[in-house]
């Protein structure tokens, strides 16, 4: 069987991802923007929004 690894574990959205989150959420910036700033892919970056607002 093989092992599936989930990549949203293994990526570090950096230490001010939290900041970016709520500039985005609060339409301040746009989500390319917080992508660009972040240094993360569209699909990367929505999974671990998904995760963060999941913990939340």
């Amino acid at each position: 069987m093989t092992k599936v690894l989930n990549l949203v574990d293994e990526i570090d959205p950096g230490d001010n991802f939290e900041e970016v989150y709520n500039e985005w959420k609060n339409n301040k910036i746009t989500a390319v923007k917080a992508m660009e700033l972040l240094n993360l892919k569209n699909n990367i970056f929505y999974r671990i929004v998904k995760e963060y607002e999941f913990e939340k």
